[in-house]
């Protein structure tokens, strides 16, 4: 339902504005002081929702609880985090703009997020809550989502109104204590989505429409060792481009970017992977147009070689992995990814 008065847009942050890192930060935890998983998961259940994460402990006082609790015989440094949050953070940036955007319309911005101290001053230090009003972090006020509690604290200094209020995060528990408040609620699963459920909602934005991106796109064939492929099956949704078509990871290049840059950026926030870490290979270019695509567009495609599928962290759509000639069989491929795969095919 649309509320024209809606005045306050409040984000979640981890799943929302960066990439949740907490499983790679077990799994270095694990490797780094040779623990095992499951380990490293009970001192982290016991340690993080109710004593870090709710500021009754430092950080200090929580290695060392969590040494005796993984019984590990390693010395560890007492600012650890710090490190460990910068060897795993990664922004989502189009989810950073689009927030940027809606504080420059005159939106008031808010942050509830449920997390720990080293975290909150190294996201601050990367500029990450630069475009919000208020962040209430669960470290700092004691209380965490799904209580009541936190929201209220979010409302009363932002000054508004829970009727008036979005609130947005990555799960759905979440998002529904915030509906029973009162407030409006959105599920997030990735910022081209966000964009369409706010402007749903009456809110008169499209990440578009502000967008500082190029007509110019930069697209990869993901090839696993055994010679298949991978490809974006596109949610069936009649408000997104392509629905329901199987098409190529990436996407449109910012003004400032370059090619490989736009790439890069595009591909870990699509899967969480680092395309510095695969063989790369130029294919050709190809180019929409407006008469037959509605879009002059320059596509730019790549093959990425030697993608593991168990690695990547899909945020849009769905990673299917098939053969190029099932996926060229099945008519579902969209027209450029069709053309990149017949040149694929008969160049490899």
């Amino acid at each position: 339902m649309k509320n024209n008065n809606l005045d306050t847009i409040i984000f979640d942050v981890g799943g929302v504005l960066h990439k949740n890192p907490v499983e790679d930060i077990k799994k270095d935890l694990a490797s780094r002081f040779s623990l095992t998983i499951e380990a490293v998961d009970r001192a982290w259940t016991e340690l993080i929702p109710n004593q870090l994460g709710r500021g009754k402990i430092i950080e200090e006082k929580f290695w060392n609880k969590f040494k005796d609790l993984t019984k590990c015989k390693e010395k560890i440094p007492t600012n650890l985090f710090f490190q460990l949050i910068n060897n795993h953070f990664s922004l989502i940036s189009k989810t950073l703009k689009i927030a940027e955007k809606l504080k420059e319309s005159g939106y008031k911005l808010g942050i509830v997020s449920d997390n720990i101290k080293p975290f909150v001053i190294y996201a601050k230090k990367r500029g990450v809550f630069d475009s919000f009003d208020v962040t209430i972090f669960s470290c700092d006020v004691g209380y965490r989502k799904p209580e009541p509690e936190i929201f209220k604290i979010a409302l009363e200094r932002l000054d508004s109104k829970p009727e008036d209020s979005v609130f947005i995060d990555d799960v759905k528990e979440y998002v529904e204590a915030a509906k029973d408040m009162g407030m409006q609620g959105i599920v997030f699963s990735n910022p081209d989505q966000l964009a369409e459920d706010l402007y749903g909602l009456g809110i008169n934005f499209s990440l578009y429409e502000f967008s500082e991106e190029t007509r110019i796109g930069a697209n990869a064939i993901l090839v696993c060792d055994d010679g298949e492929i991978i490809l974006q099956q596109r949610d069936n949704k009649p408000e997104i481009i392509n629905p329901g078509t199987v098409s190529m990871f990436g996407g449109t290049l910012n003004k400032e970017e370059n090619l490989l840059e736009g790439l890069r950026r595009e591909i870990d926030e699509e899967l969480g992977i680092d395309i510095s870490k695969y063989e790369l290979e130029k294919l050709n270019t190809y180019n929409k147009t407006k008469k037959v695509d509605g879009i002059d567009y320059e596509v730019h495609v790549y093959v990425l070689r030697n993608v593991d599928p168990d690695t990547l962290d899909v945020t849009e759509g769905k990673a299917v992995k098939n053969s190029i000639q099932d996926f060229l069989d099945s008519q579902k491929p969209t027209r450029i990814t069709r053309l990149a795969l017949e040149e694929y095919s008969r160049k490899k």
